[in-house]
């Protein structure tokens, strides 16, 4: 029976300081996360259709550049010996008159939009994701400090 109490004391023992541990761990996690609103807690409905709206046109006008370029410029874009700086100058060189104007249309398309997207964005929602982008570099801050020590 003596040796029964002990062992029982000690697995008790145990349990509760695994236990306290835990609990302390979990409280400060809590308290290094601060509440950082999500775009979608910021941005009204309309203005989260207007993004995807602008995304979904981007992607179809990158489709539809990339459905005109030749064999050749689609060589160009998938050669690894070059940097990404050379292999944007060469593809540049070699798009036709045609192919430019598409780029620069889609260009200034994607730029009106974004306008049209600001001009809809309040002053309170600018401060708000002023704050969630001092929050995130804050905490991408903290989990390098982390790593490295």
């Amino acid at each position: 029976m003596n040796i029964k109490t002990k062992t029982m004391k000690k697995q008790s023992t145990s349990f509760m300081l695994v236990l306290s541990m835990l609990f302390f761990q979990i409280s400060f996690a809590q308290e290094e996360i601060p509440e950082s609103p999500t775009r979608e807690r910021i941005y009204t409905p309309e203005q989260i259709e207007m993004i995807k709206a602008q995304r979904a046109l981007v992607k179809e006008n990158k489709d539809a550049f990339r459905s005109t370029l030749s064999e050749e410029q689609l060589a160009i874009l998938s050669n690894k010996e070059l940097t990404r700086q050379a292999r944007k100058e060469a593809l540049m060189s070699s798009l036709s008159d045609a192919q430019q104007a598409l780029l620069e249309a889609n260009k200034a398309e994607a730029k009106a939009l974004r306008e049209e997207f600001r001009a809809t964005v309040t002053e309170e929602q600018r401060l708000a994701l002023k704050e969630r982008r001092q929050n995130l570099r804050q905490r991408r801050q903290n989990l390098r400090e982390r790593r490295e020590n």
